[in-house]
């Protein structure tokens, strides 16, 4: 190799390196938030947001940060009582937003569903939840419901064939097929905004394959999404939140940490990234450190690393039998 190369390759190295830690320190901790672009009146009517999997953890601090932000809220769940409380919890919080329940069980997708008339057969009624919301100035749509049944960590040949169609209809086909229903509405009140909530899991953790494999799917068709809707004109920012472990859910009890933020903090961090202008994200910065030093690491270390983090969490499933 000549030798004056090394040089242009060193400079070329250290820009490059100088350039991610600017864009870093921008896009955690100096470029303000835009989701105030989404608080707009549409007609006359008030700014709506819609939060899925609101009843419980990120999702119901969604609803409440989102309340706190000036929006009236439409909070999503399955179980009745979960969101009602939730309701009834946030009108007392913020007397002067608005709030409505909207129940539909996100898992209960079938493909005959899909090929004939959505809703039929005990299925997600798409179009009820559109006409639900027809009357509202609906500008951000929050894609948070997702999950694993317990138990969460099971090796692929041991487990039901229905439990891998109901968590990838949870984390990848609910979200999808909403934001095709609810598209035109966004579109009309434009600007308006798109937040799909995946997680760091989708790098391969072992034991999580429908789990992870599904936010994946979810990361590229929020890509998908977002360069669609740029190159109709329309002002619809689609943003790919990657969350990371989060406190006192069913995936950690620990106390809240630097590497695990609890619930309100994760959902603050990840309305804080609106308008960074990155169509996938990582959400909280801690987090996106931690990532950010895997591309330096020999992939079996990688690889090590994730089968050890499922290991610890794993205790007696972690050994074949």
């Amino acid at each position: 190799m000549d030798s004056t190369i090394l040089p242009w390759i060193g400079l070329i190295s250290s820009l490059s390196l100088l350039y991610k830690l600017a864009n870093f320190a921008w896009v955690y901790w100096l470029k303000p938030s835009q989701l105030h672009r989404y608080l707009h009146t549409t007609n006359g009517k008030p700014a709506w947001a819609m939060v899925t999997g609101a009843s419980d953890g990120i999702g119901k601090q969604f609803a409440r940060e989102l309340a706190k932000d000036g929006f009236n809220v439409v909070i999503h769940g399955r179980n009745k009582t979960k969101v009602a409380r939730v309701q009834e919890e946030l009108s007392a919080e913020f007397p002067t937003r608005s709030f409505r329940a909207l129940l539909a069980d996100c898992s209960s997708i079938s493909c005959q569903n899909c090929r004939n008339k959505l809703g039929e057969n005990d299925n997600v009624d798409f179009d009820a939840i559109v006409n639900a919301l027809s009357d509202i100035n609906l500008t951000v749509l929050i894609n948070n419901a997702g999950g694993v049944p317990v138990p969460i960590y099971q090796y692929l040949h041991e487990t039901a064939p229905e439990r891998l169609i109901t968590t990838t209809n949870l984390n990848a086909i609910f979200p999808l097929l909403l934001q095709s229903k609810l598209l035109p509405q966004l579109i009309q009140n434009s600007p308006s905004l798109i937040m799909n909530i995946g997680s760091m899991a989708d790098m391969g953790l072992p034991m999580l394959t429908a789990y992870a494999g599904s936010k994946r799917l979810l990361n590229c068709t929020s890509e998908c999404i977002s360069r669609e809707l740029r190159m109709l004109g329309k002002d619809v920012e689609v943003l790919m939140v990657r969350v990371g472990e989060v406190c006192g859910t069913v995936y950690s009890q620990v106390k809240p940490s630097l590497f695990e933020p609890d619930s309100n903090t994760m959902a603050r961090a990840a309305l804080d990234r609106v308008g960074c202008g990155m169509s996938v994200v990582v959400g909280y910065w801690a987090h996106a450190v931690h990532i950010a030093a895997l591309p330096w690491l020999p992939q079996f270390v990688v690889d090590r690393s994730f089968m050890d983090a499922v290991g610890s969490r794993t205790k007696n499933q972690w050994k074949k039998e």
